[in-house]
This record gives C-alpha cells, structure tokens and sequence, in this order.
C-alpha cells in the first residue's frame, strides 16, 4: 500500500484551506507565544544551562513542547515560513543542549532528580513525553528530509531499547503513546528495535500483579517529588526576585462531585486508568481514560499490521465495536466522567457531565485511520470523518487562538474556549493532526486508488499527482483528478459516506454506475451514530490518460436517537446533516431562554438547510419550528461556542 506524502501534500478549498491557514498560521504563532509566557520552553534553556532560567513546569510540560515541534515540522512540508523554521531550529538545538550523553531528556527529572530516572514510570510520563519527541523527529524527516531531529530522537529511542525492551511486566508504563512512536519510527527507519519495544510494552501492559500496591507505592514518591519541586521554586524566587514568573494559565472549568473523586482514585489505584489491570489481549471493554484507551487500541492496531497478528487485529476491532455501540457521544466524543477523565459504564453519557476531551477525539482518529489501514472496512474511515469535524473540530474557536480541553454535550450560559490550560495537550495535538490531513486523503494498492476522507486536497502517492476538490461539509460535490501517467490506477475505490443518500459519479463528463457493495442491516448504538452503513463504491478508470471524477452525493437531514438508556436525553434525537452535527445555542434563540431550550419539541414542518455566509465565516444552518410554533436554528456543533458564552444542546424532542 502506497501512502501520500507529508511534502507537498496541502489542503485547499473555502472550508479546508480556511481550517488549515488558521492552523498553521495563527494557532503556531499562538501556541509558541504561550508555551513561552508559561515557562514549558524555558525548562529546557534551565537543563542547557541558561543561567537565571528554572524548570517551572512539571513532569508532562515537555511533551507540550515536542507536539508544537511535532506541528511544526509537519507545516514546513508546504508552507515553509521563516519564522516557523528558525523557530523550530532554536528548539531543535535547545533540546539537543539538554539532552544527556546517553540520549535521555527529561526536563523535571534532569533538574530535580537526576539519579531517578525511570523510576515512577507509571506516574511520572517518562515514556510519554519521550513518545512525542519521538513523533516530532519522524515528522520533521517526513517533512524537510532533515535528520537532525531525527538523529537525536534515535538516541533517546536507544536508550529505551536498552532500558525496557527486556524489562518484566512488573515495571509498568503509565500514559500510553510511546508505542505509537516507535511504531512510527521503526517505519521510518527499518530498525526492527523500535518495532520490537512497541510489542514488547504492548504485551506486557496489564501483565503484572500487585498493581495496587505498586501504584500507592509510585504515587506516594511522585507526590514527594512534587513537594520537592514546590521547595525549590519558593527558594529560586528568594534568590532571583527580579527574575519574571511564567504566566499561569485558568483552570479547567468542570463539576467534580465527591463521587467522581472516589471513582477517579479507585481507577488510578487499580490500574484500571492506564489499562495496567489486565494484559491487552483481554481488553476488550473500553475502560479508564479515554486518551490513553484509544493511544493504546492505536498502537495495537500498528502493531498488529507491522507484523500480520490475526490475535491483536482481533482484540481492537472488538474494543472498537464496543466503543461505538456504548461508549461514543453523538459528537464522536469518548470519555464520560471528569476527573478520571474516561469511560463509565455502557450508556452512561450524560451530556452535561460529559468531558469528551478534545485529545480524546483525536486518539479516535488516529485509531480509525490505523484500523481503516489495517481492515480495509470503510465504517473506520467513516467514523474518523465524524469524529475530526465535530468531536475535534469543536476543540478550536474560529480564531485559532481559544481552545477546549473538554467539551459538553449540553451545556448551560457561562462555558467557553480558554487561549490556554495548566496541561495545554490539546492545542498543539489539533495543529499536529491537522498539517497531517492530507496524507489521510488517499492510498493506493495494485490497481486501486482509494479515497479514504473527501478533503480538498493536492498530494503526490507515489508517481501519481491527484487532487480533490471537496464542497464538503455544505454540499456533496467532490471532484477528483488524476494526472497522466504511464502505471495510473485502473479503478477509483471512494467511500460512500454512512451519512449520504444517493450518489451520482461522472467520467470525464459521462454517467457512470458505480459498483457499489451492498447496504449493510443498520445497528443501534447509544448515540443513534452508525457507521457501519458506510461502503466501498468503484469505478472504472481511462488506461493511461489523466482523467476527472465528479461525485455528488445527497446529503439528507438525519435525527439520530439516543439510546433511552443515555441519562437525561434518552429518547430525544440530534440533528445531523452530512458530516456534521448540529445544535441549538443560545444566542440564537432569546425569546425561549436556558433550560427551555433544552425542552423543545420539533413540529411538523419540514427542516430547511441554508447557507449563512455571515455565520462565522460562512456556514449551512438548519431552519425548523418548534411544537409551539417558534422558529429555530441549528447552526453546526463543531462551531458552538464562538459567539460568547451561550447555552447550547444538540437535543431536540
């Protein structure tokens, strides 16, 4: 299978290239202002040995730093901005500067705790944050052909080999992310070492006893490692008082009740939050936080396809299952409970309570894209689909520069996007992933050029130049044209969307009837999300000659009922209409006021979909009445939030 790649790939069009200027523009910008004003890059100057400089932030800052690189790297594969560039040659020798001899680079424990290495992995995000430096340096290779980065995180990656490719199972590894990277790196590297240490931690996660008693027994010395840190801040203070202090950022708003308290403890303490609690091969129950979950059911299914395991391909096509029948909100979004952070019990999706991390939905569609890769079912490239333009797209205000960490599913007046959080994993995850879109378009195999995701894009996938221009997500006219080539694809393999109604394909001008596979029987799931009723079309290419294919689909208004088991909104249904969610705010509906809006009933009258070109930057809004007679409008969930602190429900009646 041949994968497009990362430069010269770029997204284009009025809603693309719109997301991807603002990503790449005014999100970097923001971000490296902010990892600056709240001290994550003055740690590494500290480690250098910058004098005055300290390490202020805690034992999870650097992996913030390596996503922005991460982000980064992947921009400068088609936009190539100088500031963006010098930036990321600073970091680049920054980091270099702090790294040991031996590879090892961990601000907090280099400052504090230099003889304690790897000592509390599973608490203290060692393989994490090393995880993501990983990915910066195979972007960067990816993106440049520059080694720098990458020669410098095979030394870190080294000296994992070393440390933990024979470790026992009793030493367990926290959050997940780490075997993802060396997936990734053994890819771009060939060095089976890497590969080996992804499925070594993969199997021996969950294969320890007394977790337990190993958990307190971490926890106890991290918390002791935090008092010291605390100790040693208050001391650099009293000797530098002129030096300035790193800004901090506002807490995360959410309600946390004595009973999430006690939930969230006894998940830590019995392993459950990390998956420790039980070896992989038996999980098969979405379970603890939602972000470690679904990195760990990603790298499964890399592992799983590296080395052709039927066993492991199994287990996270069965988790996967589970997950979308009983664990999703409407919004994609995974993780139901603040605190722990992740999943409760089947159906338990209260939309209030809802904490559907940002970073949560985008382990979703990392795994979707290694399950679409590893399976070839077109439900998983559908489900990331849904999953990027609501359950991540929402993460973003239109600006670029406010963000949330979590985000609700039904909210009262008062919620809003803050420009940055005390562990800021989100925003630069967002910008990662989407300089990354474009490779996601499209892959080819044997006679095939498959159209995974109807980006408006411009790639190169091995001797072939293809584009698509996509009208997605406010109508369904997407058009794809292939360049002449001597070996071009015999057939054009596209997704027909779980959202779409009839579709309607021209050749070079002329009607086509697709070979389409068959419909499959629909499934209930808690959140009425379905996309197991996505399939495969195909149609017959010219031989040799460039060619275009123009798509249209029908993009009906759908109601997606909620499972009457889903606390608070069982029974009641959410607007739809292709790729996107839809809700009520607010803002937009004074004379009904909160919580009525949370009571409304749709009447009769059909539901008109119109475009806003006034609607932050132009959008399809949803025009309907209520049983009562007042008029109503949906405006796109992915966009909630942009117009000030307004209520908002997707949940009608």
């Amino acid at each position: 299978m041949i994968l497009p790649d990362l430069a010269g790939s770029q997204l284009h069009g009025p809603f693309w290239g719109r997301w991807a200027a603002v990503h790449r523009g005014a999100a970097l910008d923001h971000q490296w202002d902010l990892l600056g004003q709240t001290g994550a890059i003055e740690c590494f100057e500290a480690v250098a040995g910058t004098p005055e400089a300290f390490v202020w932030r805690d034992f999870t800052s650097d992996s913030d730093v390596y996503k922005w690189a991460d982000a980064a790297a992947r921009t400068l594969a088609t936009d190539p901005r100088p500031e963006v560039a010098a930036r990321l040659d600073e970091l680049i020798a920054l980091v270099a500067a702090a790294q040991d001899a031996d590879g090892y680079v961990n601000t907090w424990i280099q400052a504090f705790f230099p003889r304690g290495r790897f000592r509390n992995l599973e608490t203290e995000h060692e393989t994490y944050t090393l995880g993501h430096l990983i990915e910066a340096g195979v972007s960067h290779h990816e993106a440049t052909g520059d080694d720098r980065l990458l020669l410098l995180v095979r030394r870190a990656a080294d000296l994992l080999v070393r440390e933990l490719a024979d470790a026992p199972a009793r030493r367990l590894v926290g959050h997940e992310g780490i075997e993802i990277a060396l997936v990734r790196l053994h890819r771009a590297t060939g060095e089976p070492a890497y590969l080996d240490l992804a499925r070594h931690l993969v199997e021996h996660r969950g294969g320890a006893s007394g977790v337990r008693s190993r958990f307190v027994a971490t926890a106890a010395r991290t918390g002791a490692r935090l008092l010291r840190q605390a100790r040693e801040r208050r001391s650099h203070r009293r000797r530098h008082p002129s030096a300035a202090v790193p800004r901090r950022s506002a807490a995360i708003s959410v309600r946390v009740t004595p009973s999430v308290v006690a939930a969230t403890v006894a998940e830590f303490v019995s392993g459950r939050w990390a998956q420790t609690d039980r070896p992989v091969r038996d999980l098969l129950v979405p379970t603890g936080h939602a972000v470690c979950f679904q990195y760990l059911q990603t790298a499964v299914a890399m592992v799983a396809r590296e080395t052709g395991d039927e066993a492991l391909r199994a287990v996270t096509v069965a988790a996967w299952d589970r997950l979308v029948q009983e664990h999703l909100f409407v919004s994609g979004g995974a993780g139901a409970h603040p605190g722990l952070e992740g999943f409760g019990a089947p159906y338990d999706l209260d939309p209030e309570r809802a904490y559907a991390e940002t970073c949560a939905s985008l382990a979703g569609t990392f795994w979707n894209r290694e399950l679409g890769l590893l399976t070839g079912e077109a439900h998983h490239d559908d489900l990331l689909e849904w999953q990027l333009l609501n359950g991540v797209g929402v993460g973003m205000g239109v600006a670029g520069t406010e963000y949330a960490y979590n985000n609700p599913l039904q909210a009262p007046p008062g919620f809003d996007r803050r420009p940055w959080f005390p562990i800021p994993c989100c925003p630069s995850n967002l910008s990662r992933t989407w300089a990354s879109l474009p490779t996601l378009a499209l892959s080819r195999s044997g006679p095939d050029l498959r159209l995974h995701q109807f980006f408006s894009t411009a790639v190169r996938i091995g001797d072939l130049d293809v584009e698509v221009d996509s009208a997605l997500p406010w109508s369904g006219d997407v058009v794809v044209r292939l360049a002449a080539t001597d070996q071009g694809p015999e057939r054009l393999v596209f997704r027909v969307p779980s959202w779409a109604g009839d579709v309607r394909v021209l050749v070079d001008g002329h009607p086509v009837a697709p070979d389409v596979d068959p419909l499959p029987a629909p499934r209930a799931t808690a959140s009425g999300l379905d996309p197991w009723r996505a399939r495969w079309a195909r149609v017959a290419l010219p031989a040799g000659a460039g060619c275009e294919v123009a798509l249209a689909f029908d993009l009906p208004v759908r109601r997606l009922r909620q499972d009457d088991r889903v606390p608070k909104v069982g029974g009641k249904v959410a607007l739809a209409r292709g790729p996107l969610l839809y809700c009520l705010e607010a803002v937009d509906h004074p004379d009904l006021g909160w919580p009525a809006l949370t009571d409304v009933a749709l009447g009769p009258e059909p539901i008109e979909p119109r475009f806003d070109p006034d609607l932050l930057g132009g959008a399809t809004v949803l025009h309907a009445r209520a049983a009562g007679g007042q008029a109503l409008r949906f405006v796109p969930y992915h966009l909630w939030g942009n117009r000030g602190a307004t209520g908002m429900t997707p949940f009608v009646s």
